[in-house]
Formats: structure tokens, C-alpha cells, sequence
């Protein structure tokens, strides 16, 4: 049988000494719950869809974070939940064309306090032909 290296003694950092030092310290009867079921009940986000597949769309807009980018013509885009008027289903998506980008914006910053009901639409025009839009 091979000999264990002995590892090395890690000191309690100074200000954990106590329970109370911790943000979360739960008993050792407490019921388990696996990760995933706890942020899907407490911040739940649903599947995953390509704003591209949203076209034609109408949804509620939930929640949005923005989120810097590396583009150089745009510095940040938007992480969303949504909800499907159709299904009434959470999704998230992630919305990054400069006019949606520039709504989302615009709503945050005039400090809107209402769920913003949208429909996804792509139009012709603009730059490359072809953007798209919330309505």
C-alpha cells in the first residue's frame, strides 16, 4: 500500500472562527435539495432559445441583466427571461441587435416599472440589411 502524502493543515481564516461568520451554514438535519431543483424553484429561467427563433414572437419581458461585450461596435447586450404568450412558458435568451439593445436601454434607464409585453419581429433595412426589433 502506497504511504499518503500528509496534506498540509489549512489555518481558519481570522473572522470564520464562529457560525455566525458564515453566509450560509446550514444544519446537518436539514433536508437536501440538489442544485439544480433549488435555482430552477428560486430564479428560474426556463430553456434556452435563439432570439432568432423568436421572430413573430409576443412575449413578456421578465427580467433583463446587462451584460458587457467584447464587439467593438457594441459594448453590451442583454441576458433575458421571458415569458411565451403562447405557451406562457419561461424562456431565457440573450438579445444583442443595437435596436433592441437601444429600447432596452432606453426602458431601463427611464426607470420603467411595468413587465414590457413585445413581439419580435425582423425587418428590412439598416446597415446589413436587415434588423431586429421589438414591438
Amino acid at each position: 500500500m502506497a504511504k499518503r502524502e500528509e496534506q498540509p493543515v489549512i489555518e481558519v481564516p481570522e473572522g470564520l472562527t464562529t457560525s455566525s461568520d458564515y453566509d450560509y451554514i446550514i444544519s446537518e438535519d436539514a433536508p437536501e435539495v440538489s442544485m439544480t431543483q433549488f435555482i430552477d424553484e428560486v430564479d428560474p429561467k426556463g430553456e434556452g432559445i435563439k432570439s432568432a427563433d423568436l421572430v413573430g414572437e409576443s412575449f413578456t419581458l421578465v427580467k433583463a441583466k446587462r451584460v458587457n461585450s467584447s464587439y467593438e461596435d457594441q459594448d453590451h447586450f442583454y441576458f433575458a427571461i421571458i415569458r411565451m404568450h403562447k405557451d406562457g412558458e419561461l424562456r431565457h435568451t440573450v438579445f444583442g441587435g443595437k435596436v433592441v439593445v437601444g429600447k432596452l436601454d432606453t426602458a431601463i434607464e427611464a426607470g420603467l416599472e411595468a413587465r414590457l409585453v413585445c413581439t419580435y419581429v425582423h425587418q428590412d433595412g439598416g446597415e446589413h440589411g436587415g434588423y431586429y426589433d421589438l414591438l
